[in-house]
């Protein structure tokens, strides 16, 4: 046996190593997954709703939980508590209503929101 051939054989056994160690950390949807907070059962402590990752809990407890819906529609009494289920109420809806123009209002008043939950 030759000593590049050795030297191949040895880099492949490196990298089948490699594909067989658990990372120690995994991304989801862009966000790093620490080891201990992987999926398991997560129960809201205000209405008991269980969700499989923690990051969903932790949103659902900020924007849902306990809250009256923040988003109206302007043409009937459709309210919901995020916008972009506004914004497709209003699409599926209200075709009368421009589009454009409605989006815009939607995202001032998310900044809105967000500048007064901020202060």
């Amino acid at each position: 046996m030759s000593a590049q051939s050795d030297r191949m054989r040895r880099g492949a056994q490196d990298l089948r190593g490699l594909a067989t160690d658990p990372p120690s950390t995994s991304k989801k949807r862009g966000r790093e997954i620490l080891p201990n907070q992987g999926p398991g059962q997560y129960s809201c402590s205000g209405c008991g709703k269980v969700y499989r990752w923690k990051c969903n809990l932790t949103t659902h407890e900020r924007l849902e939980c306990g809250k009256e819906p923040c988003f109206k529609c302007p043409v009937c009494p459709h309210r919901s508590k995020f916008r972009g289920n506004l914004y497709k109420h209003v699409l599926s809806k209200h075709p009368e209503v421009d589009a454009q123009s409605f989006r815009r209002e939607l995202n001032l008043k998310q900044q809105l929101l967000h500048k007064t939950a901020v202060e």
